[in-house]
């Protein structure tokens, strides 16, 4: 979709929106690996915070 922008010394610009592109399998991997690591350590944290 293109949109003008208010004029500017007397003309319009066009602008296009960019078009988000999808994750790749790597991109996912790393973010299963991250969130699982973040769950860990929160589990962890709970676990250890309990004990006292």
């Amino acid at each position: 979709m293109q949109r003008k922008l208010p004029r500017r010394a007397g003309r319009y610009q066009l602008v296009s929106r960019p078009i988000p592109q999808a994750q790749s399998a790597t991109a996912e991997f790393w973010y299963a690996l991250a969130s699982l690591t973040l769950l860990v350590s929160m589990i962890a944290l709970h676990w250890l915070v309990s004990r006292r």
